[in-house]
């Protein structure tokens, strides 16, 4: 049973047993003074119970509970997406260095394979002239 329906129960018990008690006293008081009217006073008007503020508490704290928790993990996600990020860039880095340096020996390479071939031309060059 939930704390709902045992406060329903325990209030509806409460309830009865008021009831039967009170019907015990006007029995007892009709017996011993006889049956007098009672005279009817108009009653305040009474605010009824606010239902459900210990339900709307309750789920209230656990929204915050759970939006706490999806805060908590997004804040690991980033920390994490950080991280990632960081390796990225540094091994981005890493690889334009790398990248440079071939282009570098290529471009030496292309510079003495030019330088070569003019030198084998103009051996070229001499040899026929002879």
């Amino acid at each position: 049973m939930d704390a709902h329906a045992r406060q329903s129960f325990t209030h509806s018990n409460e309830r009865d047993r008021l009831a039967a008690l009170r019907d015990e006293i006007d029995r007892s008081a009709t017996r011993l003074h006889g049956a007098r009217p009672v005279p009817v006073q108009p009653q305040p008007m009474v605010q009824p119970p606010t239902y459900g503020a210990p339900q709307r508490d309750a789920i209230n704290a656990l929204v915050d509970k759970v939006v706490s928790e999806v805060c908590e993990r997004i804040a690991e996600l980033k920390k994490q997406l950080d991280a990632l990020q960081q390796q990225v860039l540094v091994g981005g880095a890493a690889t334009k260095v790398t990248l440079n340096e071939q282009i570098d020996a290529c471009m030496r390479v292309h510079d003495e394979t030019n330088r070569i071939g003019d030198a084998v031309s103009e051996i070229a060059d001499r040899l026929l002239r002879l």
